[in-house]
């Protein structure tokens, strides 16, 4: 099935592709993970600890197929993301950030930001592996217009998001941060990045400008209307030193790469 959606990418509607997705991920490999006792779980070689209660069904099957953040992790991979200090914002259980930190230097900090605080606990175990020691986590959410947030953490880890108010019981608050804190507390002389923030996604390059001074390289999947197009996004990185090296559009979100010029 995957290597059909590979085969007629370009022939099938994007509607129809969408369709034949959800079919497959949301109906089909969701019966599967649920029903057959699938053991083994894991990620670029890693078995992934303790997923049962964590990840949910949706995602172990994107895992399992390599699809799990995949342009995310194409662009990772050619910007070389591991080669400064890394700050991960929206870490969420960690695999990507594991990605990088198994390649980075040891004495480089890494700093994975996530407001779910099960997720960003799944993310200590996961990390535990790299024998990195200058791992901090940070359970907070990214923001800009209040000192708190509410976080709603949806029906799969890939979907969750902090919002404004608390529409929900579910709806834990979330003390709120920003790059600028982070790299103050820590003493950050540079670094890359990687933003994750659902829905978020843009708010730091346009809200904290001075903060992408020591800024090298950095990735934002984010989806564009609203308030953002690529026009402006691309106009705001070049206003921050930085060119688009990396542009791919996925289910609903674009993937953005750019280093510093």
């Amino acid at each position: 099935m995957i290597s059909f959606f590979t085969n007629f990418k370009e022939i099938l509607p994007k509607n129809i592709r969408l369709i034949l997705h959800k079919l497959y991920f949301d109906n089909l490999m969701v019966f599967y993970e649920k029903y057959f006792n699938f053991k083994k779980l894991y990620f670029n070689n890693l078995e992934l600890p303790e997923y049962d209660s964590i990840i949910d069904y949706k995602t172990r099957s994107l895992i399992r197929h390599k699809l799990y953040e995949k342009y995310e992790i194409e662009a990772i991979n050619k910007l070389e993301l591991w080669d400064d200090n890394f700050i991960d914002l929206g870490s969420s259980i960690g695999l990507c950030s594991y990605l990088v930190g198994s390649k980075m230097n040891s004495n480089n900090i890494h700093i994975l930001v996530e407001p779910n605080k099960v997720l960003l606990e799944y993310s200590e175990l996961v990390m535990s592996k790299l024998e990195n020691k200058n791992k901090i986590f940070i359970n907070k959410a990214v923001g800009y217009s209040s000192e708190t947030m509410f976080f709603d953490p949806s029906d799969n880890i890939l979907s969750g998001k902090v919002v404004n108010f608390k529409t929900n019981n579910s709806f834990d608050s979330v003390n709120c941060t920003n790059i600028g804190s982070i790299i103050k507390t820590h003493e950050i002389e540079s670094f890359n990045v990687l933003i994750d923030i659902e829905g978020l996604s843009f708010l730091p390059i346009f809200n904290e400008e001075a903060s992408f001074n020591i800024c090298n390289k950095l990735i934002i999947e984010e989806s564009f209307g609203g308030n953002y197009n690529f026009k402006d996004v691309k106009k705001q990185l070049e206003k921050l030193g930085f060119k688009i090296t990396f542009n791919r559009e996925t289910w609903g979100s674009n993937i953005i790469g750019a280093e510093k010029i």
